[in-house]
Order: structure tokens, then sequence, then C-alpha cells
């Protein structure tokens, strides 16, 4: 999916405008998605997931950690 973690939109604009999805990363691997679209920024000692400049509340490690249970 195209941006797939991008499920929160700029506070500063139509929210509408800058959300990609509204399902969360679990429930779009259980609906059948097959690629994820990943964007992940350096956040002090962590990477953190962002759409352009709009943090998406969630860590790469958590959704690593999501996608991998989600394979087993």
């Amino acid at each position: 999916t195209h941006g797939t973690m991008a499920l929160h939109g700029a506070s500063f604009l139509d929210e509408n405008l800058t959300r990609n999805q509204t399902m969360s990363l679990s429930q779009q691997l259980n609906s059948g998605i097959r690629y994820v679209d990943m964007r992940v920024k350096r956040v002090k000692d962590s990477f953190a997931m962002y759409h352009g400049i709009v943090n998406q509340k969630a860590v790469f490690e958590d959704v690593l950690k999501e996608t991998i249970q989600f394979l087993k």
C-alpha cells in the first residue's frame, strides 16, 4: 500500500489530505496486502515512522515486530 503507516494526517493542514490509510498495519496485512511502504526517520537513538514531516506515532521496531508476528 502507499504510505502503509500514514494513519495520522498533519494537524496544520486538512488531515484528510495528508492521511493515506484508515486501517492499521495488522488490518492491512490481514486484508491481503503484500507490499508495505515504510517511511522511517531517525529520531535520537531510534527510528520512527513518518509521512513527510508528520510523525505517525509508531516506532520502526514495533512495526517490524508486528510484521514478523504476521509472517509466523
